[in-house]
Formats: C-alpha cells, sequence, structure tokens
C-alpha cells in the first residue's frame, strides 16, 4: 500500500521533472527509484509519527490510524514480532471501534514488540536506498547535495 499510495507518486513526479528537463534514460530510472525509496520512508515516518509524535508539532490528534484500524507498517511489524497473547490482543483491538483506551493499549503493544524501533530502522533503510539511487545520476554534486539535504530533512522530521 505504501509504495502503490505515497512512493509511486513521489517517483513519477520527480521523472516528471527530468523528463522535462530531458534527461537520458538511466537518469529517468535512477530519480524515479530515488522517489520512490524515499516516498515509502517518507510514508514509514508519517505513520510513526501518528502514533508515536507530539500532538502539538505533528498538529493532529496521535493515533488516527489505530483509531481508524489502518494496517500500518507498524501494525505488520507488531505481529511478526508479537507472542500469540500480543497478537491476539492487537487483533482485537482492530476489529473493535474506538474505545477509550485503544491507542495507549495499541501504541504499548508496538513498544513491547519493538514495532517502532524496526519501523524507524526502515525509515534509515529506504532512505539509504534512495540515496544510494543518487551515486549513478549524471547530475552536478550540488544538485545532488540538494538531494541529499532533502532526505535527511524528511527522515529527521518531527512533523
Amino acid at each position: 500500500m505504501i509504495r502503490l499510495k505515497t512512493a509511486v507518486l513521489v517517483g513519477a513526479s520527480l521523472q516528471m521533472g527530468a523528463i522535462i528537463a530531458e534527461a537520458n534514460e538511466n537518469d529517468l530510472i535512477k530519480i524515479y527509484d530515488f522517489g520512490v525509496y524515499l516516498g515509502i520512508a517518507f510514508q514509514l515516518q508519517d505513520d510513526y509519527l501518528d502514533t508515536f509524535g507530539e500532538e502539538l508539532l505533528v498538529g493532529k490528534s496521535i493515533g488516527g490510524d489505530i483509531i481508524e484500524n489502518k494496517k500500518t507498517a507498524l501494525y505488520h511489524l507488531c505481529l511478526a514480532n508479537a507472542n500469540i497473547n500480543q497478537s491476539k490482543t492487537l487483533e482485537s483491538l482492530y476489529s473493535e471501534k474506538n474505545t477509550i483506551d485503544k491507542v495507549k493499549k495499541v501504541t504499548q503493544i508496538f513498544e513491547d514488540t519493538k514495532a517502532d524501533i524496526d519501523n524507524l530502522k526502515l525509515v534509515k533503510d529506504y532512505t539509504s536506498l534512495a540515496l544510494n539511487s543518487l551515486n549513478d545520476l549524471s547530475i552536478s554534486i550540488e544538485k545532488k547535495e540538494e538531494l541529499i539535504e532533502f532526505s535527511n530533512s524528511l527522515l529527521e522530521r518531527k512533523l
């Protein structure tokens, strides 16, 4: 879902700019790859901030994805790491409408299973893949540095 929702949009947007700039075929592929990987990292970070961000910085209520029963990467990483009781509890919470302590309980399970840590590792991994895609681009060092700075700002964002 992340790939088709966010990543392809970022990749296609960057590639359209490269087409307009009359980039060569290799650069079109590499800039698209950069965008896809960066889009995945962005969405993983966004999902993390939805659960673990600071409400004042994020600018919206924390736990919206949990309330809506969205099965984000955090959810899937949690299930992959969970014991039987944690899995049953998580699935039960996701089958309910919003309850008073739902966000708090799900967040605790995410932390207990280290899904939060695994999710942040994926953000870094996909950011690295994006940055590696820049190596073969035939653009100036200055332009690559702008893309690297942009990538790092997404990785480190709090909102």
